[in-house]
């Protein structure tokens, strides 16, 4: 604490309550010292404090404002007085290097004990080693009860003692002017504090004194930040109005700037208060109108949506009142509904450009059985349906629309297909492989979201195209056994028919002129038992051959 350490009595080398007579002889010996360039030490130098270069400068300096009742007591307030016994043993003390012995005399001749006309000098004493606990011990718990001492022993009613005691009776000790030195007192420590530390510091280091001292550098601490922040406001301005595509970027500075600023203010003056909720509201104003002007410059280019986002997040954590909070809201409703509108104009509109396009080629579908149309339709809509889904959520109401509108499509051109399928007679191989490939488009629409109405109608034709397909397949499988042979036995599960179709795919099968028989059998057989069917004599001729037959190819 340079007030201490550089005060001008220490380099006088005198005790504040010094006579004008030893001021004198102290000056003549020191001068002396300084003419010869000899060292000039002092008992009251104390080595616990750092050491002191005098100079012929410094010295003149000193003894002139010795000179000055103003400069005395103000001065006397950072030094140290002896006006009592305590005052001797505790000064010996510091003498000898002892400061923490000379703390305890004071702390024991103040404890518990109000300020009087014979013991201020030891309050002003011990708050003086205690605003210097971070010079002689490196820690500053002490700072705000020296610095309280400090500004009630001003206050007191006694400290016109103090002042006796130490200036002449021309010492102004009017109720104004004590006021006065006092926030000269609590500038100077402001001042020398805030070399070392940071603003919550300083501010706890006052937070021992009165509501009017707090309140006092609360002020002197709050204008300046209030002041930095208007100017970061300002700059802010200046930067969008001259470069709108820097928008953006101006406002994240102006929060980052400015977030342990506002921190700090809401710690000294509390959220509810006017000037805090201000500069909170007008920060968040500025933020809003960043974003506006980034949307207007490239909403035509990009996303811009990521971006508000980010903005209005800032705003959140500073907004205070409930029209700001509105104005947010408003902002990321506006951003969020023309992020919906890029989406729809990006990826809804080509599904319905799709679905429309689909639905032109419904007759020659229907005409080639196409199957196929309903899969490539559909895996397209899929992959423009993700990525939607990705941005808007499956809850969303136009997702859900579009979604179950492909649904609907689809489901009503296979459920066609299969229908004219059947109508037209189509042979049992065809028919087996438009219904196979009907089930697997059906499930494929399992992977797609679908209103309530859209899922009814889903489950209630699903089991219906399943259960027919079973049946052709069937229909299928039976009408691939050996034709003549069931009709000779009569039962397509036959032992005899099992063993001829056990025959064919085992022997024949594995070889080429094998594979051509089959061929030609499958071809030929069909018509040749339409003509022998009904006809028992012949069955029993051609049983009768098989018989012989599957005795000899299982010898």
């Amino acid at each position: 604490m340079e007030l201490v350490t550089n005060n001008i009595y220490r380099v006088a080398g005198v005790l504040s309550t010094a006579s004008a007579k030893e001021i004198h002889r102290q000056s003549s010996k020191l001068k002396k010292y300084i003419s010869v360039k000899k060292e000039v030490k002092s008992e009251l130098d104390f080595s616990f404090f750092h050491k002191l270069p005098r100079t012929e400068s410094s010295l003149q300096h000193a003894f002139s404002a010795i000179e000055h009742n103003k400069d005395k007591v103000f001065n006397s307030l950072f030094w140290f007085t002896k006006v009592n016994t305590f005052d001797d043993i505790a000064i010996a003390h510091l003498i000898a290097g002892e400061p923490q012995k000379a703390l305890s005399v004071w702390i024991k001749s103040t404890k518990n004990k109000t300020i009087t006309d014979t013991n201020i000098s030891c309050f002003n004493n011990l708050s003086t080693l205690l605003i210097c606990s971070e010079t002689l011990t490196g820690e500053s718990v002490t700072i705000p009860t020296g610095i309280k001492i400090k500004c009630d022993l001003i206050n007191s009613p006694y400290f016109n003692y103090f002042v006796d005691s130490v200036a002449d009776e021309t010492f102004d000790t009017t109720e104004p002017a004590i006021e006065k030195l006092q926030l000269l007192v609590v500038d100077a420590i402001f001042q020398e504090l805030s070399k070392s530390y940071n603003e919550k510091t300083l501010i706890h280091c006052f937070n021992e004194c009165s509501q009017k001292i707090q309140d006092y550098i609360s002020n002197k601490i709050v204008f300046p930040l209030i002041s930095d922040i208007e100017k970061s406001i300002k700059d802010t301005i200046q930067v969008r109005r001259s470069t709108p595509g820097k928008a953006y970027l101006a406002a994240h500075s102006l929060y980052n700037n400015n977030t342990s600023r506002l921190s700090l203010l809401k710690s000294i003056l509390g959220e509810s208060n006017y000037n805090y909720k201000k500069i909170a509201d007008d920060i968040v104003s500025e933020i809003i109108e960043c974003d506006i002007i980034n949307f207007n410059e490239f909403h035509e280019e990009k996303d811009t949506s990521n971006e508000c986002y980010i903005l209005m997040e800032y705003a959140k954590c500073i907004a205070i009142s409930p029209s700001i909070k509105i104005k947010i809201e408003e902002s990321i409703a506006h951003q969020t509904e023309h992020r919906e509108q890029v989406l729809i104009n990006q990826y809804i509109d080509p599904i319905l450009e799709k679905t429309n396009e689909f639905s032109t080629t419904e007759n020659s579908s229907l005409r080639a059985y196409d199957i196929s149309s309903v899969s490539s339709y559909l895996n397209s809509c899929e992959i423009l349906l993700r990525v939607v889904a990705s941005e808007i959520g499956t809850s969303h109401q136009q997702y859900a629309a579009i979604s179950s509108g492909v649904v609907n499509v689809a489901l009503q051109r296979v459920i066609l297909i299969c229908n004219q399928a059947q109508d037209n007679n189509l042979d049992i191989n065809r028919l087996s492989i438009i219904f196979n490939d009907a089930i697997i488009q059906i499930n494929k629409l399992n992977n797609f979201y679908m209103s309530y109405e859209t899922k009814q109608r889903f489950d209630e034709n699903k089991p219906i195209i399943i259960r027919v397909s079973q049946a052709i397949n069937e229909n299928k499988k039976k009408s691939e056994g050996c034709y003549i042979a069931t009709m000779a036995y009569g039962d397509y599960d036959h032992p005899q028919v099992i063993k001829l179709r056990e025959f064919r795919d085992e022997i024949l099968s594995k070889t080429k002129l094998g594979r051509w028989f089959i061929k030609f059998y499958y071809h030929h057989s069909p018509t040749l038992v339409k003509r022998l069917n009904g006809k028992p004599a012949i069955n029993k001729i051609t049983r009768n051959v098989l018989n012989l037959f599957i005795k000899a190819i299982q010898k």
